[in-house]
C-alpha cells in the first residue's frame, strides 16, 4: 500500500535516536501505514479522504501530524512489547493523547476561536406551511415569483 501522507521518515522525527537507537525503517515504514489506515478509516464518514496539500493544506497538515504519532506509538509499542514495562511506553501514551487532540479538531469540526455566538440558535427555514413532507414546494419557485420588468 502507498502512502499519502506520512512515510518512515516522518515517524522518525516523532522519536529520541538516543533512546530508540537504529530505526528500523521497514517497520517505521508499516507502522505509517497502518496509521493511515486508521486515519482514513476513522474520518471516512466525515470527509472525502485522502486529503491533499493542493486540495485543503490545513487538514493535510493536521493529518500528516496525526498519523506520524500515531506511527511513532505503534513503533514504540512494538518495541517494547517483547521486553519492558508499561511504564516504559509513557511516550507512545503521550503521543497517542496529542494525536487524539487533533482528531477531535476534525470530528467536531469546531467553529473558528474569532466566530461570534449566534443570537439564536435555532435555523429559521422558510416554508409554505403545508406539514406533510411529501408534499411541500420551495417557496421561491417560479410560481411564487411575480411576472414583469418594473416589480423590483
Amino acid at each position: 500500500m502507498a502512502t499519502h501522507y506520512i512515510n518512515w521518515a516522518d515517524v522518525r522525527d516523532q522519536l529520541d535516536p538516543e533512546t530508540v537507537g537504529h530505526l528500523d525503517i521497514p517497520r517505521a515504514q508499516g507502522a505509517a501505514e497502518e496509521a493511515e489506515a486508521r486515519f482514513d478509516n476513522r474520518l471516512r464518514r466525515h470527509f472525502t479522504l485522502p486529503f491533499t496539500a493542493a486540495g485543503d493544506a490545513e487538514a493535510y497538515a493536521l493529518a500528516k501530524k496525526i498519523c506520524a504519532k500515531w506511527a511513532a506509538a505503534i513503533y514504540l509499542r512494538q518495541d517494547h512489547s517483547a521486553e519492558g514495562t508499561a511504564e516504559d511506553t509513557w511516550y507512545a501514551d503521550w503521543l497517542d493523547k496529542d494525536a487524539e487532540s487533533f482528531v477531535a479538531l476534525l470530528e467536531t469540526r469546531r467553529s473558528p476561536p474569532d466566530a461570534e455566538a449566534a443570537a439564536d440558535p435555532l435555523q429559521y427555514v422558510p416554508s409554505d406551511g403545508v406539514t406533510d413532507p411529501t408534499e411541500r414546494s420551495a417557496i421561491f419557485s417560479r410560481a411564487n415569483i411575480t411576472t414583469g420588468s418594473g416589480h423590483w
